[in-house]
């Protein structure tokens, strides 16, 4: 069984962020990392540069 399973990590431009992203990327799990300006949604133009 394959696991396809990606980490969602908001706030990764903080220090629970950074560690959190460290500790998934020791356990060799992909992720993807969000900070507060890419989850700024009163930004029209940032919000089209994520999926």
């Amino acid at each position: 069984m394959t696991d396809n399973r990606i980490w969602l990590v908001t706030g990764a431009g903080g220090m629970l962020g950074q560690d959190v992203l460290a500790r998934l990327a020791e356990a060799g799990e992909q992720a993807v990392a969000l900070d507060r300006a890419a989850l700024d949604l009163t930004a029209p133009d940032r919000r089209a540069q994520h999926p």
